[in-house]
C-alpha cells in the first residue's frame, strides 16, 4: 500500500512543501529531516574518506553533520543510511529509514535509467545526484529494525536489479555519499552531490513484494555460467593473479570449502565475477549452482572480501603483495596504470637535466611570440610549487603529490646534459637541434637570387660568390666549424637588407632569431641564443661601446658559448651562432685594424622601397623558392671559397677608420689632409707634438680615450717606424721627432691598415 504524506507528515515537512522550492534548491537539512522524519532517534554514521575519519552523531542535530562536513571538506563523504547505536557495523543498526538504489552513469548509462524507471512501479521519494549518478530512496512510513534487515536487503536488490543499480551498494550498512558535498574522485571532476528532488511519497516494507527476483538470483542458474574468456574484465584478470587465486583454479577439484569461500569473495562484486565463479567452481566434484549461487549471495551481504591476513592461515602463498586482500590487486592495478599515465603525462611536457651541474626541471614549451619551440629551465623546488595542487590516488587510495612521485619515478623523462648537435644527439643528452624548416627540392629562386647580386652584393661578382658559399656553409655545415666571420649590411631602410634575410631564416626556422637591441647581442642573460644558428641584429647597434666589442666579437668566433637566464646559473654550450647585422648607420661594427670577423658591404638603393620587387620576391620564395635555394645551396661547391678570409670593401675601410683609436685617428688625420698642415715640418717638438694630440682628442669629444704621453709616443712608432727623436742645436737642444715624407707615412699606414686607401691629393683639397 502507498501512502501519501500530505496527510501525515510532520509540520517540518508540511511547511518544506509549502516553500515550493525549485528543482536543485533542497538542502542538506532538508534532505535528512525527510529521510529520518519516522525513525524514533539513533546515530547517523559518518565518514570520510580517505582520510578514514569517523564520527556518530545524533540523528536530530543537523548541525553536527554540517559541522563534520566542513571540518572534512577536502575527502569524499558519505554517510549510513541506517541509524545506529554503540557502533558502525551491521549488528548495530537500529532503524532503517528507507530502501535505495545507487545508480551509476558508468554502468548504466542515463538514458538506460531512465527507460528502466519508466517501467518501476514506486516513485522514490528523494533522488539525489552523486556526481556520477543518482542515488534513490524510498522512505518506510515504519522503519524497520535488525528483524527484518534480510528483507530490506533483497528489497534492496530487486530494485537495483529493475534499475541498473550497484548491487554492491544493497547491504544494510551501506554508506551512501551526504548531499551538498563534493564527489572528489579524479574522474568526476569536483562534482557536487546534491539533492534533485524531494517527493511526498512513503511506503510500507511490504509494497516491493512483489517485484521480481534479483538478477543475481535469476541468472545464475546451470546453463547461463558458462565462463567467456573474451569476456574477462581486467580486474578480474589481476585478481587472477594473485598466487591463492591461482591455487583456488589449479586445486579447484579438491579446493577446502573455506578457501572456496574466499576466492568467492575477491571475485563477487566484480564485472563478470559471477559467471568467473561459477566457471572455478565447476571442476569440484559435488558442484552445484544453486549452493554456489547461495555463497555468492553470502558474500554480497558479507563485509567484503576475506583479507590476506585470513587467507594465510589457509593457505600461505609465501608472498607479500602490499594489498589488504586479492581482490585489492586490481585496484592497485588501476592506481599503479594512473600512475604510470600522469608520469607520462607530465614526461610528454617536462624532463629533468643535470645543466652546470645544477639538477634542474626542464620544460618544453612553445615562445608565445615567435610561435616557435622553446625550452625553460625551473628548480626542482619551483617546479614542485607549481604543481603542488596535483596529485594521485595510491594503491591505498590515499592521495600522493604527483610532483614529488614524478621526481622519484624511475620512468621519469631525464638527461645528463643538454647539447645543440645536427650530427647527432650523444647518449643520455637532450638536443635543442630540431633540423631545417624546409626540405631541399630542385626549383626557381632567380628572383631573390639576383636580389643577393644586386642590391646585397652591388653587382659585385666576388662578393657575390663570397656571400652564397657563406649561407651554403650555413646549410651544408650547421654542425661544423663555423667560419668565423660575420655579414655586416649597411644601407637605408627599404632597400631589401631584412627582406635578404628573413628568407635565409624561414629555411632554419625554430633556429634563426632576430633582435633590434644590443643587450640581446651582448647583454649578460644570453638564454635565447642557446639553439640559435642565424642570428640577425637589425639596428641592433654596437654604437662604440668598447666594453661590448670583446663580448660581439667572442660571439663571431669562439667556439663555447656560455649561457645564463636570468636567476640561472650558467652553463656551457657549443657557440652555434653566426651573425648578420643590419644598419643605415655609418659606424656599425667594432672593426679592428687587422680585422677579420666582419665583412661590410654596403647594400644598393637601386630599389629602395620598391614594394612590388619586394612582393615578388616574397611571393617567389613563399611557393618553393626556399626549397629550391636550399637544393642549390647544399650541392653548391664551396671548397675555392677562403669564408675565414673577408672581402677587403670600401665600406670595411669606413669600419676600420671610424673604431681607431685615438692615436691611430689624430695620425690618420693628417695623412688625409696632406701637404701643407704643420705637422710635415721636418721636426716637430715631442711636447707639441703631444699637446696637439690632446686638443684633437677634446676636439672629437674621446677626452675619457686619450693616453698618457709614453704610450702616445709607442702607438706612433707603430704607426710610422721612422720616426726619430733628435735634438736639433737650431732649437737649443729641445727633444722632437723627424717624420718621413707624406708619401712614406702613408705607404707605412696602407701596410698597417692592411688595405689600400684613396688620398686626396693637396690640389683635390684645393679644387
Amino acid at each position: 500500500m502507498i501512502l501519501y504524506l500530505n496527510l501525515n507528515l510532520r509540520k517540518d515537512i508540511e511547511a518544506m512543501k509549502t516553500k515550493k522550492k525549485a528543482k536543485n534548491n533542497f538542502s542538506r537539512a532538508d534532505f535528512f529531516r525527510t529521510l529520518w522524519q519516522y525513525c524514533e532517534g539513533g546515530d547517523a554514521d559518518l565518514r570520510a574518506f580517505p582520510s578514514k575519519r569517523t564520527e556518530l552523531v545524533p540523528s536530530d542535530k543537523p548541525e553536527a553533520v554540517d559541522k563534520f562536513c566542513a571540518d572534512n571538506d577536502a575527502d569524499n563523504l558519505f554517510f549510513g543510511v541506517a541509524l545506529r547505536r554503540g557502533g558502525r557495523t551491521k549488528k548495530h543498526i537500529t532503524e532503517i529509514p528507507a530502501v535505495w538504489c545507487d545508480v551509476d552513469y558508468k554502468d548504466t548509462p542515463r538514458k538506460a535509467f531512465i527507460e528502466k524507471s519508466k517501467h518501476f512501479p514506486f516513485k522514490p521519494s528523494v533522488m539525489v545526484f552523486s556526481g556520477g549518478g543518482v542515488h534513490l530512496y524510498w522512505i518506510l512510513q515504519e522503519p524497520v529494525t535488525q528483524v527484518e534487515i534480510g528483507q530490506v536487503e533483497l528489497i534492496n536488490r530487486k530494485i537495483a536489479s529493475a534499475l541498473g543499480g550497484d548491487m554492491n551498494a544493497t547491504d544494510a550498512s551501506r554508506i551512501l555519499r551526504i548531499p551538498d558535498t563534493v564527489n572528489r574522485k579524479p574522474e568526476r571532476n569536483n562534482a557536487l552531490c546534491k539533492v534533485e528532488r524531494i517527493d511526498n511519497f512513503a511506503y510500507f516494507l511490504d509494497d516491493f513484494d512483489d517485484l521480481a527476483e534479483p538478477d543475481t538470483v535469476k541468472t545464475v542458474s546451470d546453463k547461463d555460467t558458462d565462463y567467456d574468456p573474451a569476456k574477462k574484465n581486467r580486474r578480474a584478470e589481476q585478481i587472477m593473479q594473485c598466487a591463492f587465486m591461482a591455487h583456488c583454479q589449479a586445486d579447484a577439484a579438491t579446493l577446502p570449502k573455506i578457501q572456496w569461500y574466499a576466492m568467492i569473495s575477491q571475485l563477487v562484486r566484480e564485472k563478470g565475477g559471477v559467471r568467473l565463479i561459477h566457471e572455478l567452481s565447476r571442476p569440484y566434484p559435488a558442484y552445484s549452482a544453486q549452493e554456489t549461487d547461495s555463497k555468492i549471495l553470502h558474500a554480497l551481504n558479507d563485509t567484503g572480501p576475506l583479507t590476506c591476513k585470513r587467507i594465510r592461515d589457509l593457505w600461505d602463498c609465501g608472498k607479500d603483495c602490499g594489498v589488504k586482500s586479492p581482490a585489492a590487486l586490481a585496484h592497485k592495478k588501476e592506481a599503479d596504470d594512473n600512475i604510470r599515465e600522469q608520469i607520462q603525462k607530465l614526461n610528454e611536457k617536462y624532463a629533468v637535466v643535470m645543466l652546470g651541474g645544477k639538477c634542474l626541471v626542464m620544460q618544453e614549451t612553445v615562445n608565445p611570440i615567435l610561435g616557435t619551440p622553446d625550452v625553460v629551465f625551473s628548480a626542482l623546488k619551483d617546479f614542485k610549487n607549481f604543481h603542488a595542487n596535483c596529485f594521485v590516488r595510491g594503491p591505498d587510495n590515499k592521495k600522493i603529490s604527483l610532483p614529488g612521485l614524478w621526481i622519484q619515478s624511475e620512468e621519469r623523462r631525464q638527461y645528463r646534459d643538454i647539447v645543440c648537435e645536427p650530427n647527432g644527439t650523444p647518449d643520455g643528452c637532450y638536443n635543442l637541434w630540431r633540423g631545417l624548416a624546409v626540405e631541399p627540392v630542385q626549383g626557381e629562386w632567380s628572383a631573390f637570387k639576383n636580389h643577393i647580386f644586386e642590391v646585397i652584393c652591388d653587382e659585385d661578382r666576388d662578393l657575390f660568390r663570397w656571400v652564397l658559399a657563406w649561407i651554403a656553409d650555413l646549410f651544408q655545415n650547421p654542425g661544423g666549424e663555423r667560419p668565423g666571420t660575420a655579414i655586416v649590411l649597411r644601407g637605408g631602410q627599404g632597400t631589401g637588407k631584412g627582406t635578404f634575410v628573413e628568407q635565409i631564416g624561414k629555411i632554419l626556422g625554430k633556429h634563426y632569431l632576430p633582435v633590434a637591441s644590443q643587450s640581446q647581442v651582448t647583454g649578460r642573460f644570453n638564454n635565447h641564443l642557446k639553439d640559435t644558428f642565424l642570428l640577425f641584429c637589425d639596428e641592433a647597434l654596437w654604437g662604440g661601446d668598447r666594453s661590448k666589442a670583446g663580448v660581439l666579437k667572442n660571439l663571431i668566433t669562439e667556439p663555447i658559448i656560455m649561457i645564463e637566464a636570468k636567476n640561472k646559473d650558467a652553463f656551457p654550450l657549443k657557440n652555434r651562432v653566426r651573425m648578420i647585422m643590419a644598419s643605415n648607420e655609418d659606424w656599425v661594427v667594432p672593426a679592428g685594424i687587422d680585422e677579420r670577423r666582419f665583412a661590410v658591404m654596403d647594400v644598393s638603393d637601386r630599389y629602395k622601397k620598391n614594394y612590388p620587387y619586394i612582393e615578388k620576391i616574397k611571393d617567389e620564395m613563399k611557393n618553393g623558392g626556399r626549397e629550391a635555394m636550399l637544393y642549390d645551396l647544399l650541392n653548391l661547391d664551396i671548397s675555392d671559397v677562403n669564408l675565414r678570409e673577408i672581402p677587403k670593401t670600401k665600406a670595411l675601410l669606413e669600419q676600420k677608420i671610424n673604431s681607431m683609436n685615438t692615436v691611430q685617428k689624430y695620425w690618420y688625420d693628417p695623412l688625409a689632409d696632406g701637404e701643407g698642415d704643420t705637422i710635415w715640418e721636418n721636426w716637430v717638438k715631442s711636447d707639441e707634438l703631444y699637446q696637439n694630440y690632446l686638443m684633437f682628442c677634446d676636439n672629437i669629444g674621446q677626452k675619457k680615450y686619450r693616453v698618457l704621453k709614453p704610450m702616445f709616443v709607442k702607438e706612433m712608432k707603430k704607426l710610422c717606424p721612422k720616426m726619430t727623436l733628435s735634438r736639433p742645436r737650431a732649437e737649443n737642444q729641445v727633444r722632437g721627432y723627424n717624420f718621413p715624407s707624406l708619401e712614406h707615412c702613408r705607404e707605412m699606414f696602407e701596410k698597417f691598415i692592411n688595405m689600400p686607401l684613396d688620398w686626396y691629393e693637396p690640389e683635390d683639397k684645393i679644387l
